[in-house]
């Protein structure tokens, strides 16, 4: 069923959490990314800089930031070589946005940060229940400071309002990462109605060089940066076709949210899109978004 999928990637399906580190000759993707940060950050070293800066003025930064990656071509095309060494077929890669993200040193106490620091699964903001996660640091984070996986809950359900989230209202409401909508007001942002009950989260950081893969399925979320300079990393959120054709992943657990994040997923090297029917049966598949009975 899997003849296309890696055995690495067949393990992160299964919930396992890898942590891997590329040879020095994959870097120039890790470089090209460092290279624009540094470029926005031109006063000095951007991990301390971002942390200093008023919050609209790292925004603003940010954004054009991420705009300048997402335009840039070459990014995609210096990333397939990491593909390739970790054997995963680039014609089956579907994506979506590259997303660069930074966190100053202590946001968490700043108002509002909680919205973006929630224990979440991917799958409550309408991510397809397979949906693989590449996270990687673009500078050192130490334990702690990163995000928590609670593994124990790969197989466990928690109550949560998932049941409140439709994709089509969150592109109205300006999307991932929008921090300028008229409605962002009304944007709604899924969370467990309690903490896990006795379980052990594990902490996940890492060096330049580093890339972690991971289940979008686990609970997961932001730690609070305590490092006295700010985080950046990278977040590929993906799939590979061969899953959406065989409807593959976990259980849904607990998931009851509306619409597909599918749709905005694009091959790594003709940006197609996947087709529209293949995307509506897989989403049939895991679908409880009319469920009444909310956990």
């Amino acid at each position: 069923m899997l003849s296309k999928t890696p055995q690495i990637l067949k393990i992160a399906l299964a919930g396992e959490i890898q942590k891997l580190t590329l040879p020095k000759s994959l870097f120039p993707f890790l470089d090209a990314l460092h290279s624009k940060i540094k470029s926005a950050f031109p006063e000095g070293e951007p991990e301390l800089i971002s942390t200093g800066l008023p919050f609209l003025s790292l925004n603003k930064r940010m954004n054009d930031l991420r705009a300048s990656v997402y335009a840039d071509r070459n990014m995609k095309n210096k990333f397939i070589p990491i593909l390739e060494y970790l054997e995963i077929p680039v014609d089956e890669f579907y994506s979506d946005l590259f997303r660069l993200r930074c966190v100053p040193s202590f946001f968490h106490k700043k108002e509002g940060s909680e919205l973006v620091q929630y224990l979440h699964r991917d799958p409550w903001y309408a991510n397809p229940q397979c949906q693989l996660n590449f996270w990687i640091p673009l500078s050192d984070v130490s334990p702690g400071s990163g995000f928590g996986i609670y593994p124990e809950y790969f197989q466990k359900p928690i109550p949560n309002n998932s049941h409140q989230f439709d994709y089509n209202h969150w592109l109205e409401t300006g999307g991932f990462q929008a921090n300028e909508s008229p409605k962002l007001q009304e944007k709604i942002f899924p969370k467990p109605d309690r903490f896990p009950d006795n379980s052990i989260s594990e902490s996940i950081y890492g060096s330049f060089g580093d890339v972690i893969v991971f289940s979008s399925h686990h609970l997961h979320g932001t730690q609070d940066n305590v490092m006295n300079r700010s985080r950046f990393s990278l977040e590929i959120r993906f799939v590979l076709k061969e899953w959406i054709q065989n409807k593959l992943g976990p259980k849904n657990l607990d998931n009851f949210s509306k619409g597909s994040t599918l749709g905005e997923m694009r091959q790594i090297q003709t940006d197609e899109t996947l087709d529209e029917n293949l995307i509506r049966d897989y989403v049939a598949e895991f679908d409880r978004s009319q469920n009444t009975l909310v956990p």
